[in-house]
């Protein structure tokens, strides 16, 4: 089975060949693609590069566009998704690392329930759309990442600390360095007489 680009290849030596008043060479492939290469075509429409929150385990469904070769979608696909057996992954709906299911009349297909694991790092979903001998074949990367959480009396009382270290170290560079025996110590929010 040829791909697109063999068989852009192989036509267009043919076409050059025939410009040029040549002929191809004997034994060279310039064979016609297989019927049903280039049928249907896969479009990802949401997850692809999304990160999952295996914290809150929490993760965006993965969903494709099963389309035809005049860029039509086309309804009743069969479409797989795959996910890793071991490393970052995670489960469909199911429970499994595989799902699958039909595109809708919009030619949509979603890889329902998906639930990151607990593995952090990057991996591939490979999805697969069939319709009797024609096949489409994709990949959606993801992430699976743990979520740092900060308490929020935390995070706010260092920013207002850190605003307010800036503000006086300003108003002292402004003024040219303060009066005789005041200091403002750096990184430390506190102001005080030497």
């Amino acid at each position: 089975m040829l791909n697109s680009s063999s068989y852009l290849r192989s036509y267009l030596a043919v076409v050059l060949a025939v410009l040029i008043g040549a002929t191809p060479a004997v034994g060279q492939d310039v064979a016609a693609p297989a019927a049903g290469d280039d049928d249907l075509k896969i479009e990802i429409i949401e997850g692809n590069d999304f990160v999952n929150n295996i914290r809150q385990r929490t993760a965006r469904d993965p969903v494709v566009e099963v389309r035809d070769r005049n860029n039509q979608p086309v309804a009743g696909v069969l479409v797989t998704f795959r996910l890793p057996t071991t490393g970052p992954s995670g489960s469909f709906g199911n429970g499994l690392q595989t799902f699958s299911t039909t595109t809708d009349a919009s030619g949509r297909a979603v890889g329902q329930g998906m639930t990151p694991n607990s593995t952090s790092g990057s991996f591939r979903i490979e999805v697969q759309a069939q319709q009797g001998s024609r096949v489409a074949r994709t990949v959606i990367n993801g992430r699976n990442m743990r979520a740092f959480r900060f308490p929020l009396k935390a995070s706010i009382t260092t920013a207002v600390v850190t605003a307010a270290t800036v503000a006086v170290v300003a108003v002292v560079a402004i003024q040219g360095g303060g009066a005789s025996g005041t200091g403002v110590s750096v990184g430390a929010p506190t102001i005080g007489s030497r």
